[in-house]
């Protein structure tokens, strides 16, 4: 992303990733571990939750931290 891109496009992507990392992957527990489904959709959930956090976070502090990135 540039470091001119907009709080919801940085949020866009970020989210995007995280729930991917977060909330995608119990699933393969799900399918391959026997794991009651319940506690899989409660674990996909919690992953989004995780993916939004960090997409909020990336956003609130992408300006900041390109700004302050020296370069040699």
């Amino acid at each position: 992303m540039p470091s001119s891109a907009d709080y919801l496009a940085v949020f866009r992507v970020a989210g995007t990733a995280g729930f991917m990392a977060f909330g995608l992957g119990p699933l393969a527990n799900g399918i391959w571990k026997s794991q009651p489904w319940g506690v899989t959709l409660k674990e996909v959930f919690d992953g989004l939750i995780y993916g939004l956090l960090m997409a909020g976070t990336f956003g609130w502090l992408w300006p900041h931290a390109v700004a302050s990135k020296v370069v040699l």
